[in-house]
Protein backbone atom coordinates (compact mmCIF):
# COMPACT_ATOMS: atom_id res chain seq x y z
CA UNK A 1 0.00 0.00 0.00
CA UNK A 2 1.54 3.02 -0.98
CA UNK A 3 0.99 6.40 1.26
CA UNK A 4 -0.45 7.90 -2.02
CA UNK A 5 -3.05 5.38 -3.38
CA UNK A 6 -3.82 3.71 -0.16
CA UNK A 7 -3.02 0.09 -2.86
CA UNK A 8 -0.26 -2.71 -2.00
CA UNK A 9 3.18 -1.63 -3.06
CA UNK A 10 5.61 -4.51 -3.23
CA UNK A 11 8.31 -2.11 -2.72
CA UNK A 12 7.52 -0.96 0.57
CA UNK A 13 7.34 -4.36 3.22
CA UNK A 14 6.48 -2.74 5.97
CA UNK A 15 2.68 -1.35 5.26
CA UNK A 16 1.63 -2.93 8.01
CA UNK A 17 3.20 0.03 9.97
CA UNK A 18 1.45 2.49 8.28
CA UNK A 19 -1.46 0.76 8.63
CA UNK A 20 -1.09 0.54 12.06
CA UNK A 21 0.11 4.13 12.14
CA UNK A 22 -3.31 5.13 9.88
CA UNK A 23 -5.35 3.69 13.19
CA UNK A 24 -4.19 5.43 15.74
CA UNK A 25 -4.30 8.57 14.07
CA UNK A 26 -8.16 7.67 13.14
CA UNK A 27 -11.24 9.55 14.42
CA UNK A 28 -12.14 8.13 17.67
CA UNK A 29 -15.04 5.73 17.08
CA UNK A 30 -14.21 6.03 13.58
CA UNK A 31 -12.41 2.65 11.89
CA UNK A 32 -10.08 2.95 8.85
CA UNK A 33 -11.75 1.79 6.04
CA UNK A 34 -9.23 0.04 4.22
CA UNK A 35 -9.02 -3.30 6.82
CA UNK A 36 -7.85 -5.74 6.91
CA UNK A 37 -4.68 -4.72 5.19
CA UNK A 38 -2.35 -7.75 3.39
CA UNK A 39 1.14 -7.98 5.04
CA UNK A 40 2.03 -10.53 3.54
CA UNK A 41 0.58 -13.43 0.39
CA UNK A 42 -0.76 -15.53 3.22
CA UNK A 43 -0.88 -12.68 6.35
CA UNK A 44 -3.64 -10.00 6.80
CA UNK A 45 -3.79 -7.46 9.37
CA UNK A 46 -7.24 -6.43 10.96
CA UNK A 47 -8.74 -4.84 13.78
CA UNK A 48 -12.27 -6.83 15.30
CA UNK A 49 -14.97 -4.96 13.84
CA UNK A 50 -13.49 -5.63 10.04
CA UNK A 51 -12.42 -9.29 11.31
CA UNK A 52 -16.22 -10.29 12.45
CA UNK A 53 -17.76 -9.20 8.73
CA UNK A 54 -16.85 -12.26 6.50
CA UNK A 55 -18.22 -10.38 3.68
CA UNK A 56 -14.78 -8.26 4.09
CA UNK A 57 -13.18 -11.45 4.45
CA UNK A 58 -14.88 -13.81 2.25
CA UNK A 59 -13.23 -12.04 -1.22
CA UNK A 60 -9.83 -12.29 0.32
CA UNK A 61 -10.32 -15.72 0.70
CA UNK A 62 -9.21 -15.83 4.76
CA UNK A 63 -9.06 -19.45 5.88
CA UNK A 64 -8.30 -18.63 9.68
CA UNK A 65 -8.45 -15.94 11.73
CA UNK A 66 -6.65 -15.73 15.46
CA UNK A 67 -8.30 -13.77 17.43
CA UNK A 68 -5.77 -11.49 19.88
CA UNK A 69 -7.43 -9.74 22.19
CA UNK A 70 -9.40 -10.73 25.34
CA UNK A 71 -12.97 -11.72 25.15
CA UNK A 72 -14.68 -11.87 28.19
CA UNK A 73 -17.83 -13.36 27.93
CA UNK A 74 -17.17 -17.20 26.87
CA UNK A 75 -20.48 -16.96 24.96
CA UNK A 76 -19.08 -14.24 23.02
CA UNK A 77 -16.30 -16.63 22.30
CA UNK A 78 -17.90 -19.38 20.90
CA UNK A 79 -20.13 -17.34 18.73
CA UNK A 80 -17.39 -15.87 17.17
CA UNK A 81 -15.83 -19.25 16.54
CA UNK A 82 -19.53 -20.53 14.99
CA UNK A 83 -19.63 -17.59 13.00
CA UNK A 84 -16.08 -18.03 11.51
CA UNK A 85 -17.09 -21.97 11.02
CA UNK A 86 -20.49 -21.10 9.42
CA UNK A 87 -17.72 -19.47 6.26
CA UNK A 88 -15.24 -22.35 6.49
CA UNK A 89 -12.95 -20.62 8.35
CA UNK A 90 -10.88 -21.94 11.35
CA UNK A 91 -10.64 -19.60 14.13
CA UNK A 92 -7.97 -19.30 16.83
CA UNK A 93 -8.05 -17.60 20.00
CA UNK A 94 -5.11 -16.29 22.51
CA UNK A 95 -6.38 -13.36 25.06
CA UNK A 96 -4.33 -11.04 25.19
CA UNK A 97 -5.12 -7.83 27.09
CA UNK A 98 -4.13 -4.20 26.43
CA UNK A 99 -2.25 -3.02 29.67
CA UNK A 100 1.49 -1.51 29.75
CA UNK A 101 3.66 -4.24 31.16
CA UNK A 102 1.64 -6.78 29.92
CA UNK A 103 3.92 -9.23 27.92
CA UNK A 104 1.47 -10.69 24.95
CA UNK A 105 4.46 -12.99 23.70
CA UNK A 106 5.51 -14.59 26.97
CA UNK A 107 1.65 -15.71 27.71
CA UNK A 108 0.87 -16.26 24.05
CA UNK A 109 3.11 -16.86 21.28
CA UNK A 110 3.28 -20.56 21.73
CA UNK A 111 -0.31 -20.64 21.04
CA UNK A 112 -0.59 -17.88 18.52
CA UNK A 113 2.72 -19.64 16.71
CA UNK A 114 0.69 -23.48 17.03
CA UNK A 115 -2.17 -21.80 15.68
CA UNK A 116 -0.36 -20.11 12.65
CA UNK A 117 1.50 -22.98 11.91
CA UNK A 118 -1.34 -25.86 11.33
CA UNK A 119 -3.08 -22.98 9.38
CA UNK A 120 0.20 -22.54 6.89
CA UNK A 121 -0.06 -26.57 6.98
CA UNK A 122 -3.93 -27.48 6.04
CA UNK A 123 -6.06 -26.54 3.05
CA UNK A 124 -8.41 -24.19 3.43
CA UNK A 125 -11.31 -26.79 4.32
CA UNK A 126 -13.44 -25.82 1.16
CA UNK A 127 -13.69 -29.30 -1.64
CA UNK A 128 -11.84 -28.62 -4.61
CA UNK A 129 -12.81 -29.86 -7.95
CA UNK A 130 -10.74 -33.23 -8.36
CA UNK A 131 -6.98 -32.40 -10.20
CA UNK A 132 -7.56 -28.77 -9.09
CA UNK A 133 -5.15 -27.69 -6.43
CA UNK A 134 -6.50 -26.28 -3.12
CA UNK A 135 -6.14 -22.63 -2.60
CA UNK A 136 -3.23 -21.37 -0.91
CA UNK A 137 -4.32 -20.70 3.42
CA UNK A 138 -4.94 -16.78 4.10
CA UNK A 139 -4.60 -16.01 7.75
CA UNK A 140 -6.22 -12.67 9.40
CA UNK A 141 -4.55 -11.63 12.81
CA UNK A 142 -6.64 -9.33 14.43
CA UNK A 143 -7.07 -7.88 17.66
CA UNK A 144 -9.38 -4.92 18.86
CA UNK A 145 -7.87 -1.83 17.17
CA UNK A 146 -5.40 -3.76 14.99
CA UNK A 147 -2.50 -1.62 16.31
CA UNK A 148 -0.97 -3.25 19.65
CA UNK A 149 -1.90 -6.91 19.96
CA UNK A 150 -2.42 -8.16 16.52
CA UNK A 151 0.55 -6.30 15.44
CA UNK A 152 2.93 -7.77 17.45
CA UNK A 153 2.03 -11.43 16.83
CA UNK A 154 1.68 -11.02 12.77
CA UNK A 155 5.28 -9.33 13.23
CA UNK A 156 6.73 -12.20 15.02
CA UNK A 157 5.20 -14.77 12.37
CA UNK A 158 6.65 -12.73 9.89
CA UNK A 159 9.70 -13.43 11.96
CA UNK A 160 9.17 -16.87 12.74
CA UNK A 161 8.23 -18.04 9.39
CA UNK A 162 11.17 -17.20 7.36
CA UNK A 163 9.92 -13.49 5.28
CA UNK A 164 11.71 -11.39 7.75
CA UNK A 165 14.63 -11.27 10.02
CA UNK A 166 14.61 -9.75 13.50
CA UNK A 167 17.62 -7.03 12.12
CA UNK A 168 15.28 -6.13 9.46
CA UNK A 169 12.45 -5.83 11.70
CA UNK A 170 14.71 -3.80 14.22
CA UNK A 171 15.72 -1.33 11.25
CA UNK A 172 13.16 -0.48 9.21
CA UNK A 173 10.92 0.20 12.29
CA UNK A 174 12.99 2.65 13.18
CA UNK A 175 13.31 4.21 10.11
CA UNK A 176 12.17 7.92 9.88
CA UNK A 177 9.20 7.14 7.38
CA UNK A 178 7.76 5.04 9.89
CA UNK A 179 8.14 7.04 13.01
Amino acid sequence: MSAESGSLSKDVPWEWIKAARDIVKAEPRKQPDHLPVQLLPWLYLSDMPSALKLSQNNPLDITAVLTTNKIFREDDLWGITAEFAESDIRHGYVGGVDIIGYDMMKYHWEDACKFIEESLNCSNGKEEAVGTPASPPKILIHCAAGTNRSALVAGAAMIAFGTLSSDDSTHNSNHKDFT
